[in-house]
């Protein structure tokens, strides 16, 4: 690829998973995906890696706003230690969960073969 390139990794929910991997596809956005576990909640994740000329960066993060949501919903937290040797019970939290993350960055060289 000629020109300045850039990285765009993405990590979404995988309920956004597939609806993002199918615009991508449709816009001609080649990646790789790789599953991936962590984050506060310790839910799964999907994390897709794009490698796009400059120029083309704001059109994937335009996708990823269009197909991937936050959304709020209750979870349990675990038990936290409370310092005497015992451990609390957990207690139901709201959270924001969904969306995505995106990190974008400066590609030396990008290269398919």
């Amino acid at each position: 690829m000629d020109g300045a390139a850039k990285l765009v990794l993405v990590v979404v929910h995988p309920r956004d998973a597939r609806g993002l991997r199918e615009a991508l596809i449709e816009a001609d956005h080649r990646f790789t995906e790789l599953p991936a576990v962590g984050g506060f909640l310790r839910e799964s994740s999907t994390t897709l890696l794009l490698g796009v000329a400059a120029e083309h960066v704001e059109e994937v993060l335009a996708l990823v706003r269009e197909r991937c949501t936050t959304r709020e919903r209750w979870t349990g937290v675990a038990p936290a230690p409370t310092g005497t040797g015992t451990v609390a019970a957990g207690e139901a939290m709201l959270v924001s969960s969904g969306g995505a993350t995106v990190f974008v960055l400066n590609l030396e060289r990008l290269e398919s073969v």
